[in-house]
């Protein structure tokens, strides 16, 4: 698509390797680098907990990793073995990269813009930035009705509310069950409307 190849830098939102420092980047558009990956131009990105513990120098992060990986956006390009996007489609970008097994299973790959969390996986570069390849997209992206109506709204699916799903999932939840959620941040509220609805 035209915005892609004409375009040869982006700017992005990168850890500088040290607490509080974090600062906006002119960095090279990311390619396919894989059959299975996609470009995806984004149009909306949250901020998360997680961006927080690495922005303070809690956890271990690769210098000059791209924060976020709550996002929404448009598929630019994708790779000759994704079948389940074309270019145009709006999606949400999963919070988690997985890869699909031959026995039906997933493994998971890595997340976007977080460092290590004490799980071996990648850190791939996030989605603050105005562009983001996504690997093993035909189970990483979720497309959505087109258009800009509910954008804020369909973020959330990237991942604030499947964490509180998972939460609920975890605790042995079930619809119509009454609970009292102490904490703090935006999951909490969702645990409790989850759980409501």
């Amino acid at each position: 698509m035209s915005s892609l190849k004409s375009k040869q830098m982006m700017k992005a939102v990168q850890w500088e390797g040290k607490p509080f420092q974090v600062s906006v980047n002119e960095v090279p558009i990311p390619k396919i680098t894989n059959p299975l990956d996609a470009i995806v131009r984004l149009t909306s990105s949250a901020i998360c907990g997680s961006d927080l513990h690495t922005y303070h120098g809690r956890i271990d992060t690769n210098a000059g990793l791209t924060f976020g990986h709550e996002c929404i956006g448009i598929v630019e390009e994708v790779g000759s073995d994704v079948t389940t996007i074309k270019e145009g489609d709006r999606v949400v970008v999963t919070a988690v990269i997985v890869k699909d097994l031959d026995n039906g299973e997933e493994e998971m790959i890595g997340g976007y813009g977080v460092g290590d969390y004490g799980i071996p996986t990648e850190q791939i570069n996030g989605g603050q930035a105005q562009f983001m390849r996504i690997p093993f997209a035909n189970s990483s992206l979720l497309v959505l009705p087109p258009g800009d109506e509910f954008e804020l709204d369909y973020l959330l699916l990237a991942d604030v509310w499947p964490t509180a799903w998972f939460c609920l999932e975890s605790a042995g939840q079930v619809l119509g069950d009454v609970v009292v959620v102490f904490g703090a941040g935006m999951i909490c509220p969702f645990i409790e409307y989850v759980i409501l609805c």
